[in-house]
């Protein structure tokens, strides 16, 4: 009997929460607060309220909520929407208050109200909140914390499209991202070069290029296998390995075709490697993989050749060739 009436109440409620949801969505559509006077459970009328007050953006409409945090979220919702000053006196709880005079200070652009915070993070969240609303980098300068003040100058560089603000980052990796995300928006990629840290120069060309299907980009890039894997990218999205050709470092080219070859099986391309312990490495690797003991035979250091064909023939007796001495205990 106990079980049934479990049952019978649990279907009750799912016949209340579908009744509620039919009422929650007709207010919400159309912006009709008085609506959600008839939802039956508390929660449910409150976030109905929550939705419509934000939506249409009706102040008054925060009082009418009974739970403190909703009611709370519905006021920092109206300080940021309307620039209500007001709206911050009906948030009771501390943590809520803060944001909400924060959200107030970058709907007034008023970086004042930011600096009467008592809690230093806060502060620094309003002064980076006041810089992003009114697009000024300024503000980012009396953010008090070093990793929130590059946040700060990173986004308000973004929202201005400005890679002049990505100068005052401190930290390289995060100056890196400030410029890259410019130069993914504009294509210019001598933007790249405004960059402190060399390093990071690199691989903002290199991406650069590769936004711009622009390959003269590659050979702007310093280090060695940035540019490399820069030369590569454009040879296997063509699917032409003549593009590691068009690097003017024959060390950067002969890499790329390396690489290549490694990627794609292709073993005539280990003939095209300038420099003798790369083409043996590239023949070694691909001989062992593809079992071509013929692929061996190429290989110039003898060492490494007797090794190759001990892997692809099994015939250990070889190993009695190899002189290096920590080759050949490999080879045992």
């Amino acid at each position: 009997m106990r079980s049934l009436m479990v049952v019978f109440l649990m279907l009750l409620a799912c016949g209340c929460l579908d009744v509620d949801k039919r009422h929650y969505d007709r207010a919400v559509e159309e912006m009709d607060a008085g609506i959600c006077e008839n939802i039956k459970l508390d929660y449910r009328r409150d976030d109905c309220m929550l939705e419509v007050a934000k939506t249409a953006n009706i102040s008054s409409l925060c009082g009418r909520i009974l739970d403190e945090d909703k009611r709370s979220e519905c006021n920092i919702h109206m300080a940021g929407a309307l620039g209500d000053s007001t709206a911050c006196e009906g948030v009771n709880i501390e943590w809520m208050r803060e944001k909400c005079y924060r959200e107030l200070a970058g709907a007034l652009n008023d970086s004042i109200i930011c600096n009467s915070m008592e809690d230093v993070k806060q502060k620094d969240q309003c002064l980076m909140k006041v810089s992003e609303s009114s697009h000024d980098p300024a503000g980012c300068k009396e953010v008090n914390d070093g990793e929130l003040r590059d946040l700060c100058y990173r986004q308000v560089a973004e929202i201005r499209v400005d890679a002049e603000v990505c100068s005052h980052v401190v930290d390289d990796y995060q100056e890196y991202v400030c410029v890259w995300r410019i130069v993914k928006r504009t294509n210019q990629s001598g933007l790249c070069n405004a960059i402190s840290n060399k390093t990071y120069v690199s691989a903002c060309n290199s991406g650069a290029s590769k936004i711009t299907y622009d390959i003269s980009g590659c050979r702007d890039v310093e280090a060695e296998d940035t540019a490399m894997s820069c030369f590569r990218w454009f040879a296997l999205t063509f699917n032409d390995s003549s593009r590691c050709g068009a690097a003017l470092r024959q060390n950067v080219t002969d890499e790329c075709y390396r690489s290549y070859a490694l990627i794609t099986n292709e073993t005539s391309l280990c003939d095209r490697i300038e420099d003798i312990g790369l083409a043996d490495d590239c023949r070694e690797k691909l001989a062992v993989r593809l079992g071509l003991s013929s692929l061996c035979e190429k290989v110039v250091n003898s060492d490494h050749r007797n090794m190759c064909l001990v892997k692809t023939t099994r015939d250990t007796s070889l190993c009695e060739r190899i002189e290096d001495p920590i080759l050949k205990r490999l080879c045992a």
